[in-house]
């Protein structure tokens, strides 16, 4: 083992080499920062290629760019003795069955690092499958390949349990085992002894108490729960802001836009500092950009300033990363405008109602992002039914789709879009866009619900 000094990482998440570099998982790429900071030696990442869609919260690196080597291992890990040759000691995913036989693959150390419990397998596949012979039969083959995990663990160096449901189900599997517990939360992330004081305070004096869920919005992560503590927070007398008994929002305040007819707004997250701003769209082509201080119970919104297409315009999407507006005059095109209040408040115009690509009206906007700048801007093609697709950041054209009838009707004359990335379960596994139906006769108006993965695979997107 002598002169054996690197740490290698197998992730259990995959990447895909693109323009001399790699999309990764965000959340990969700062564990394995964290590893290149405090392990005193060379890291080196050998994961798996994979569909960057399956990679739902990625962006793209330059290779030079990360503090560790990223290198491709095959799909079962059978190439994996050659790069390891100099490893002092291999980390391995537990959670990920193609990892299992790497004890047996290379003379290195191998360290398993496992999250997961049977009873959690199990329990994922009953949320997303169902009742359904699928799921028998996937539950069969977790349980078989439960002896192979535990087989693996046992030829192990050692074993570190992310979290005590981990260590008390393969405690007696592992020669060494470690329990982990994430503490990487700093000083300055965690509430103060005297700012927490004075949200009792304000509590105990009947003023609404604020609670964030931070999982993504599945059964998994407990989503579900959130109904439970709503109805006890109303028990409890407890004001809030979700009304999940009645079905609806409690408004927090209102905020006069002043003469005219308000047809569409859009919110934007400042990087540097987290401040909120909204833009409102305006009938005559105004676009008013306020600020929202939400740090009190009752929001404070002031106009800071405003800008101007030449007609009626309606749809509007701000891009967090670039901070840029977007916005859709309706028998013009899209305009692009700097969102920061402090920028000018001219904007150049990047893509025109021509009658083929974008047929007027054109309405509602939304982006889905890749990376630092790339990604999609969606556009309302309201003229002839359908949507259009901008390549980001150039914003041009990419090709566009319609939505069209199945075992629910299509949509027509659509207003509002929005689009979001990540995992909504079953068939959402990678993006979920909305599109409001504007003409769903004889009934009312309603949206409509698109996996963006049927969106990408018909127009052929990366």
């Amino acid at each position: 083992m002598s002169g054996r000094d690197v740490l290698v990482v197998m992730p259990s998440v995959p990447a895909a080499a693109r323009d001399g570099g790699f999309f990764l998982d965000i959340k990969m790429v700062e564990g394995l920062a964290l590893y290149a900071r405090l392990w005193g030696g060379p890291v080196r990442c050998a994961i798996r290629a994979g569909d960057p869609a399956q990679i739902a919260f990625g962006r793209d690196y330059a290779a030079a760019d990360l503090p560790f080597e990223v290198v491709f291992v095959d799909a079962d890990a059978t190439g994996i003795a050659a790069l390891t040759h100099d490893a002092a000691v291999v980390l391995a995913a537990g959670d990920n069955h193609r990892d299992l036989p790497v004890p047996g693959l290379t003379d290195a150390p191998v360290v398993f690092i496992i999250e997961y419990t049977l009873k959690t397998r199990l329990r994922i596949i009953a949320i997303e499958q169902g009742r359904s012979l699928a799921a028998l039969k996937n539950m069969v083959w977790t349980v078989l390949t439960e002896r192979r995990r535990r087989h693996a663990f046992a030829r192990s160096a050692g074993l570190q349990a992310n979290g005590q449901p981990g260590y008390d189900a393969y405690r007696q599997s592992s020669p060494s085992i470690l329990r982990y517990f994430d503490s990487r939360l700093t000083d300055r992330q965690q509430i103060a002894a005297d700012a927490l004081a004075a949200k009792q305070a304000a509590m105990h004096e009947g003023r609404p108490l604020r609670i964030v869920f931070s999982g993504r919005l599945e059964t998994m992560k407990g989503a579900d729960h959130l109904v439970r503590v709503a109805i006890e927070l109303r028990r409890a007398g407890v004001p809030f802001t979700l009304d999940t008994v009645a079905k609806k929002l409690v408004p927090m305040g209102r905020y006069p836009v002043g003469a005219g007819e308000a047809y569409g707004m859009c919110l934007w997250t400042r990087a540097r500092d987290k401040a909120l701003f909204g833009f409102v769209v305006m009938k005559d082509g105004r676009i008013d950009q306020v600020s929202i201080d939400t740090t009190g119970a009752t929001p404070v919104v002031r106009t800071v300033r405003s800008m101007k297409v030449g007609t009626q315009a309606e749809g509007c999407v701000v891009d967090d990363r670039t901070g840029l507006l977007y916005a859709a005059e309706e028998d013009f095109g899209l305009w692009r405008f700097a969102a920061d209040p402090a920028a000018p408040v001219t904007g150049t115009a990047v893509a025109k109602v021509d009658g083929t690509t974008l047929v007027a009206d054109a309405e509602g906007l939304a982006l889905a992002p890749s990376g630092r700048t790339g990604g999609y801007l969606v556009a309302s093609s309201q003229g002839d039914n359908a949507y259009t697709l901008y390549r980001l950041p150039d914003v041009t054209y990419a090709g566009r789709f319609r939505i069209g009838g199945g075992a629910i009707d299509g949509t027509s004359e659509t207003d509002g879009i929005d689009l979001m990335l990540g995992d909504f379960g079953p068939g959402l596994r990678h993006g979920l866009m909305v599109a409001q139906d504007g003409d769903n006769a004889p009934q009312t108006q309603n949206f409509k619900f698109v996996a963006w993965d049927k969106v990408r695979k018909s127009l052929r997107l990366r």
